[in-house]
């Protein structure tokens, strides 16, 4: 092999500095676009404090894990309640097991209630927002415009009323 060719092929055996730069920048720019995309689509890594606290063992009822206790309307599982609904096709009923655990809840609140509410009929539901309102927990109500606030049947006016933010 003639010295020349032979230092033609060691040449292009060993990338030179300008293919080096280019593997790091396409590298770079790679990783640049991956952190990119996971962030826009939300991708996280957890966090030490992105993780739960576990509540203390005194707010736990005192229920047996896995044992239901029957209560109106439902069951109560110590940390949880379920209810279920008898659909009714009378549109002034009032007086259910979950509208009143409902409105005790509500009754209870010292700090803030958040409520997201496809539409809201409930004399009694009604009246519980408006008086936390008036004794100073923020009540704030958001809701379907057509269901929520059209419907002949609504009381979210009533909330409008009592100066309680409504977003439709």
């Amino acid at each position: 092999m003639h010295p020349t060719q032979e230092k033609i092929m060691t040449n292009k055996s060993k990338p030179s500095n300008l293919q080096r730069a280019i593997v790091t920048a396409v590298s770079g720019v790679t990783l640049i676009l991956i952190v990119l995309i996971a962030t826009l689509l939300g991708v996280d890594t957890p966090l030490e404090e992105d993780e739960p606290e576990n509540p203390p063992v005194d707010d736990i009822p005192n229920v047996p894990v896995g044992e239901l206790v029957s209560i109106p309307g439902g069951y109560d599982g110590g940390w949880f309640q379920v209810y279920f609904t008898d659909p009714i096709q009378d549109d002034n009923f009032q007086g259910a097991p979950i509208e009143a655990a409902l409105v005790s809840v509500l009754d209870d609140a010292t700090t803030r209630i958040d409520a997201a509410l496809y539409e809201l009929n409930s004399r009694p539901i009604t009246d519980a927002l408006i008086r936390a309102h008036q004794r100073g927990v923020q009540v704030r109500v958001v809701t379907d415009g057509e269901a929520g606030e059209e419907s002949p049947d609504s009381t979210i006016a009533d909330l409008d009323l009592a100066d309680i933010p409504i977003v439709s």
